[in-house]
């Protein structure tokens, strides 16, 4: 590991690190499977959450800022569109960002969270709808993190598609990526 963070020191200053909503729940239980130990035996034995410790440390030895981000709701499943569903409801989720803030919030080099990566789909912006509003879903979730550690940067990703109130018609985009309903707020 201390290798690859030498290399990626030489060319940025920061990294993203992605978990999920899952590990986030269970960071001290759960172990991972897909590491290579021949590669990196220093891990073998280690729980995820350890791992992202020794990651984060590390990060800082080599003087590099982290962004955490929360990629997925479960590991094994694919990006979804909202920032929740019927395994991982909001307050879940909410309650897995408080445990992933709380434990690295003296970190001084985790600068940043990614609240969702990537809303599309049935997501939208700005529209009132609880289920699929990412604005008002944003603005609970970043004041949950914020209220933990105000010194955070939060991200917060657009979404796939905006409507144009004047011509009525749907624009997109990649997920994620359209903000343009963020400048009507």
């Amino acid at each position: 590991m201390n290798r690859l963070l030498e290399f990626i020191a030489e060319h940025f200053n920061a990294i993203r690190l992605p978990f999920s909503a899952e590990l986030a729940l269970q960071l001290d239980i759960k172990m991972p499977k897909t590491i290579n130990f021949s590669c990196n035996p220093e891990l073998k034995g280690l729980t995820s959450g350890q791992i992202m410790d020794r990651l984060t440390a590390s990060c800082a030895e080599h003087g590099l800022l982290v962004m955490l981000d929360m990629h997925r709701l479960a590991a094994a499943e694919e990006i979804p569109e909202l920032w929740y569903n019927d395994a991982y409801s909001e307050a879940l989720v909410k309650q897995a960002w408080e445990i992933i803030v709380l434990r690295y919030r003296s970190c001084w080099n985790v600068f940043a969270v990614d609240l969702k990566n990537e809303p599309h789909g049935c997501a939208t912006w700005g529209d009132g709808n609880a289920a699929t509003d990412w604005r008002l879903a944003a603005e609970r979730l970043g004041a949950a993190v914020l209220a933990l550690n105000p010194s955070l940067l939060l991200f917060v990703e657009g979404v796939e598609r905006c409507a144009n109130a004047e011509q009525h018609e749907q624009h997109g985009c990649w997920w994620g990526g359209n903000l343009a309903a963020a400048q009507q707020v």
